[in-house]
């Protein structure tokens, strides 16, 4: 009888589609280790469809922050999606236990900067400069280094004012802005203040898209189509006033202060189909109104809740659930935000962070009959240095900057320290538990030259895991965290 002989299978009988097929399921680990094997793999692990399924998988269905900017899946390379995939997942693993790396600087322009923004899922930066604008792209020679060489300016522009300008960017990760001026200017008792919405590049990087000559108030915000303005300080009171700048139109909405009751305006968040705005002393819930095109209409809130403290800015807002892209169209386990968390600076103890968070009644029937079915819970506050306040010298000293991303994570400034969030398990008395911000209480992960202006000396990415400092002796950082 003839002697059979068997070879054992390997992965190297496979075919090329076959291969292909299996390494969509196998570990990003696994791929980069089987990359250094041969040519073969090394030119195979660089498909596009493995890492698309990968960033599919490891980041959408997992619901992580997306790293870079928020362009649709299928116009990214294979190394993006690569690049993007493998840095979701570090930060995701070594959150917070990270540490600080300030890779890049502006050296060669030490002009003071009044604020500094993180732009384009934080690969580019938007510096200010009086009434000058200035763009900064992160120079990535290559693109699975985690530490780019240098900051390259790539366009240029000025306000047609020579007043100090405030820059706001569009709230859901688009590549818009809005430039107004940075305090409220009067003209026989009235505002005479402009607005410019502009577009970022390619080219022209500085398009504009719509421009007011004049506007109520000072800019609070922008999104898609609405444009926020904080009218609390004209003569006779105001609030915060919405133009449809896409429509282009002269209508306004406003949402009414009551200034002996609220005080002044803090800030605003989109949430659950309303807006919440948050005044020093209550928090009122608006409907998403539609602006006339002429004229003012006046909305009424639908549910107010008062703060436990007065707060002042800054202030920041996460829902705890990862911004989503809009042409994804696999399932993931994105799901609709069940709370908000606001944290801002108490007004009399201004090296605390102020936490509340509003979330779902528990009561069904309450949630039937009531249009906004939340209630105000007031969180523990963050007091840094509790143990050694003395020693480690906060007595005197001010939280100046709160950022938060829609995941949880963020940063928080104290004096020249920075502390990182993370998302944490609240309990919520009686038995309710919610995700939410925790802020760390050990060692600072950074520490400043010195504090600027209330949120204008940093910001922040949760997607790159980087933020931008604005120092104190001129020109701006950028700081990785790795």
């Amino acid at each position: 009888m003839p002697q059979l002989l068997f070879r054992s299978a390997s992965l190297n009988d496979l075919v090329d589609d076959v291969l292909i097929q299996v390494l969509q399921t196998s570990s990003p680990q696994t791929i980069l280790s089987l990359r250094k094997t041969s040519r073969r793999y090394y030119f195979l692990t660089k498909v596009w469809c493995i890492w698309y399924e990968k960033f599919r998988t490891e980041v959408l269905a997992r619901n992580l922050p997306i790293p870079g900017p928020s362009h649709s899946i299928s116009l990214l390379r294979a190394a993006e999606l690569e690049y993007r995939t493998l840095r979701a997942i570090y930060l995701q693993r070594r959150w917070p236990r990270l540490r600080a790396h300030a890779y890049t600087a502006n050296t060669t322009n030490r002009e003071l900067v009044d604020q500094v923004i993180l732009i384009r899922g934080g690969t580019q930066i938007l510096t200010v400069h009086m009434n000058k604008l200035a763009c900064w792209a992160i120079d990535d020679r290559n693109p699975m280094d985690d530490m780019p060489s240098r900051l390259t300016q790539v366009a240029e522009w000025s306000s047609p004012s020579e007043e100090k300008c405030k820059v706001s960017k569009e709230s859901k990760g688009l590549d818009i802005i809005v430039v107004g001026p940075k305090h409220q200017a009067l003209i026989r008792g009235r505002a005479n203040g402009y607005a410019m919405v502009l577009a970022l590049g390619p080219k022209p990087y500085f398009r504009s898209l719509c421009e007011y000559s004049r506007v109520p108030g000072v800019i609070a915000g922008i999104t898609d189509n609405l444009l926020f303005v904080d009218t609390t300080a004209e003569p006779g009171g105001g609030g915060l006033e919405l133009l449809d700048w896409r429509a282009q139109t002269t209508g306004t909405v406003l949402l009414p202060c009551i200034a002996d009751l609220f005080g002044g305006f803090v800030g605003y968040e989109l949430f659950s189909g309303h807006i919440i705005v948050v005044w020093e002393t209550a928090i009122s819930v608006f409907p998403i109104p539609t602006v006339p095109e002429y004229g003012q209409v006046v909305i009424e809130h639908i549910r107010v809740f008062m703060l436990h403290e007065v707060i002042t800015r800054p202030v920041a807002f996460s829902t705890c659930v990862a911004r989503a892209l809009s042409d994804t169209i696999f399932p993931t386990s994105q799901q609709a935000p069940l709370s908000l968390t606001i944290a801002a600076r108490p007004m009399t103890k201004s090296a605390r962070v102020s936490m509340s968070m509003l979330i779902p009644h528990a009561s069904d029937d309450l949630n039937d009959r009531c249009p906004f079915p939340y209630s105000l819970a007031r969180l523990s506050p963050f007091v840094p240095g509790v143990t050694g306040d003395q020693e480690r010298g906060y007595v005197g000293q001010t939280c100046t900057d709160i950022c938060l991303g829609p995941s949880g994570r963020g940063l928080c400034v104290v004096g020249q320290e920075v502390r990182l969030c993370t998302p944490s398990l609240l309990i919520m008395p009686p038995c309710e538990m919610q995700f939410g911000p925790a802020f760390e209480t050990g060692e600072p992960i950074y520490e400043l030259e010195g504090s600027g202006e209330s949120g204008e000396s940093v910001d922040f990415d949760e997607g790159m895991g980087r933020f931008a400092i604005a120092k104190a002796s001129g020109g701006f950082e950028v700081v990785q965290l790795v």
